[in-house]
């Protein structure tokens, strides 16, 4: 099993136990509107999951020069969209429980929380090194870069 999927099976585990155990439970305001109460779950989420998005776009460009990371970053990216469309969905739904996606997106963004932290960490290793073999130069970049069987490191 690769190290990324043992890392948010780790990642989901510990957040549903933080959740589980620290959620605070929320009753429904029946005197506010639907819209207002959607407005007010909006206020709180929506600044969360675009700080995240921004931390994605950050490290998008360097994680797409490793294979590993391009797939981790893929792999986090899609499923950072499709619960952001899922939760904003129900929002706009009238008949959708809000109360329910706003519990979802606590879980979702902590779970996107150690994610984004593990793929910046990875970003932040890879390196690019310069290998020379007689006249032929190659740029390797990697998480940690070695070079080919022949090749030396330029100094």
């Amino acid at each position: 099993m690769s190290r990324l999927r043992i890392t948010l099976r780790i990642s989901i585990f510990i957040s549903a136990i933080t959740f589980t155990l620290f959620s605070v439970p929320v009753q429904a305001d029946t005197s506010q509107s639907r819209e207002q109460h959607v407005a007010e779950l909006k206020a709180i989420y929506v600044p969360q999951y675009d700080s995240q998005y921004s931390r994605l776009m950050a490290i998008k460009t360097k994680a797409f020069t490793v294979t590993s990371l391009k797939k981790s970053f893929n792999t986090v990216m899609d499923d950072f969209l499709d619960v952001q469309k899922t939760v904003y969905g129900a929002w706009a739904d009238p008949l959708a429980d809000a109360d329910a996606a706003a519990s979802y997106s606590d879980e979702e963004i902590g779970e996107f929380e150690i994610s984004i932290t593990y793929l910046e960490r990875q970003v932040a290793k890879v390196a690019t090194i310069t290998c020379i073999k007689g006249k032929v130069t190659k740029k390797i970049t990697d998480i940690s870069p070695k070079c080919p069987s022949g090749y030396v490191k330029k100094k």
